[in-house]
């Protein structure tokens, strides 16, 4: 279902002006296996040129290491934020 998901997220994302995109990605209760953390590394490298800022919410265990990978893999820095609201905040601000 992820990677389902993820390859949807990128086919909408790459249709967008360049640094045009703001992303708000919720993985709250997600659990992840080696092909869906493939398919989120290679969605979040390739939407790297639309997306102008980006935030996550509901990390937490094991998926801090996960977080971690997919920032390292894609050479970005997304902040994870503990609240929707907070993230949306970030996002909002420019």
């Amino acid at each position: 279902m992820l990677k389902m998901a993820a390859e949807e997220g990128n086919r909408v994302i790459s249709r967008e002006q360049p640094n045009s995109v703001l992303t708000l990605t919720d993985v709250t209760g997600t659990s992840f296996d080696q092909q869906s953390v493939t398919a989120l590394k290679a969605m979040v490298a390739a939407n790297a040129p639309y997306v102008k800022r980006a935030a996550v919410i509901g990390i937490s265990g094991l998926q801090s290491l996960i977080y971690d990978a997919v920032q390292a893999f894609s050479k970005r820095k997304i902040p994870h934020f503990p609240t929707r609201e907070q993230a949306l905040e970030w996002l909002s601000n420019e």
